[in-house]
């Protein structure tokens, strides 16, 4: 039997403020030796914490998305999103270990440590990039009364399935060539990004569940 329906707008507020520790972790998570390098090492450093702190900002985005778009939330996606939350806070230590050691050479062919710290570290994005896409795909089973039209939710589970593939490419082309460890690191906010602007997109040309609407196509557009 399935649970009842959950209000969205308490899950919401949970979500906001256990990525807002996060994000906040993500910027404490300087290394405390600096390797020598001097400017240069430290302006890629920092570089490489904002895009940490990207990839957090963007993953709650997809998360807050995707529960709006879901509607009525069941126990099954309740946990769906405890499993997300708990995984993405795990982000942003991992990360600061990438930095510190995950940019020498390495490769499934010539493992090393720096390898280990990277696998870790990616191991991570899919889980949460791949909770998201089940969670996209629950989407599915919403009655429409209750959420966004199934044109659109299928849509965007289309869109959180080429960019979960694109970034499982990256992560292979990084882990199988060497002398380029660390590019999963540049290309996943890069990704997320993408995604997360073509569903906003997509989403604004829809009224809000519970609103009188119409999907494009279905009769005369409104003027503006």
């Amino acid at each position: 039997m399935r649970g009842a329906p959950k209000d969205s707008s308490t899950l919401f507020n949970m979500i906001d403020g256990i990525f807002a520790v996060a994000i906040t972790l993500s910027q404490t998570a300087i290394p405390i030796t600096v390797h020598k390098g001097g400017p240069e090492h430290l302006a890629l450093i920092a570089t490489t914490l904002l895009l940490i702190a990207l990839t957090m900002m963007l993953l709650w985005l997809k998360l807050r998305t995707i529960v709006q778009l879901k509607g009525r939330l069941q126990n099954t996606d309740v946990a769906f999103i405890a499993i997300i939350l708990i995984v993405a806070v795990m982000i942003p230590q991992s990360g600061k270990q990438a930095i510190n050691g995950g940019q020498l050479e390495g490769s499934i062919w010539q493992w090393s440590q720096s390898q280990w710290v990277n696998v870790e570290y990616q191991g991570l994005l899919l889980l949460v990039e791949g909770g998201l896409l089940l969670l996209s795909w629950r989407t599915m089973g919403t009655a429409n009364a209750l959420a966004y039209p199934r044109s659109l939710r299928r849509w965007i589970l289309g869109v959180e399935v080429l960019g979960f593939s694109c970034l499982t490419f990256v992560i292979l082309i990084d882990n199988i060539w060497q002398g380029i460890n660390g590019l999963y690191m540049y290309a996943a906010p890069a990704i997320l990004l993408v995604e997360e602007m073509l569903c906003l997109a997509r989403m604004k040309r829809f009224k809000r569940p519970g609103d009188d609407r119409k999907e494009p196509g279905d009769g005369p557009s409104q003027g503006h």
